[in-house]
């Protein structure tokens, strides 16, 4: 959003001259000012990433990838809890962020590349 052109500025500087009487000393002076107000962006949640029913070894760390298609990868001790294993385990997709901005800016959105989850074994 841009507001105005170059709209004219005046500004009016008064000489300080005794209290009591006016000197008649004032200056006057002219100049320009532009402003360019650019809209904040907005990155608006519209699916949260679910990595679906997973285990997890005992003795082995292992990884689940979640790609853009909504399939998951696993490595190491992770595997899929669900039948038929592989990446086709109900509820697993990536997230997904609508994003806005000024028109015609360009905009970075930066992600982690992974984090890491911890947990506490629960039974035996």
């Amino acid at each position: 959003m841009r507001i105005g052109g170059s709209s004219a500025l005046a500004i009016t500087l008064l000489a300080a001259g005794p209290a009591a009487a006016s000197s008649g000393q004032n200056s006057t002076a002219q100049g320009q000012a532009e402003a360019l107000i650019i809209q904040p962006i907005v990155a608006t949640a519209l699916s949260d990433l679910d990595f679906g029913m997973l285990t997890a070894s005992r003795t082995e760390s292992g990884s689940v990838t979640i790609d853009p298609g909504n399939t998951a990868h696993y490595t190491g001790g992770a595997s899929p809890a669900c039948l038929g294993g592989g990446g086709t385990c109900a509820g697993v997709h990536a997230s997904l962020f609508a994003v806005r901005g000024e028109a015609a800016r360009s905009y970075v959105v930066r992600a982690p590349t992974s984090l890491v989850a911890t947990g506490t074994l629960v039974g035996s």
